[in-house]
């Protein structure tokens, strides 16, 4: 009985969690968050938090592959290049999707700026 053929399906979802699904609704969250309450500044420590939390979550996948079917101590090269593949593009999505949520916040910024000093005074 192939232990891995078992567990495949939670590995592929785990693997697409840490990629995409994770650093995306966190960045939605974040985002929300920052327009909804004006905390713009905080952003970047926003940011690093979902940085970290992409980090953890590899690691995370590495140690229930370890605790169900691999080794802590012996990883083959395989999962180690699969850690290191969902670390660097999960990283990549959350750094995509930091500037361009915050290139979103700060154009919103500078509209409304924009839209203050045009206003008249007298109205």
């Amino acid at each position: 009985m192939d232990l891995m053929a078992d567990h495949s399906g939670v590995s592929i979802f785990e693997s697409s969690f840490t990629i995409v699904l994770l650093p995306i609704f966190l960045l939605l969250i974040n985002y929300r968050l920052a327009k909804r309450f004006s905390a713009t500044n905080t952003f970047i420590v926003n940011a690093v938090v979902v940085f970290a939390c992409v980090l953890i979550s590899a690691q995370l996948h590495f140690k229930n592959w370890a605790d169900s079917v691999g080794s802590h101590t012996n990883p083959g090269d395989d999962v180690l290049h699969t850690l290191t593949f969902e670390r660097v593009l999960g990283l990549l999505i959350a750094a995509i999707g930091t500037a361009i949520v915050l290139y979103k916040i700060n154009k919103a910024k500078r509209s409304e700026r924009r839209y203050f000093a045009n206003r008249d005074p007298n109205s």
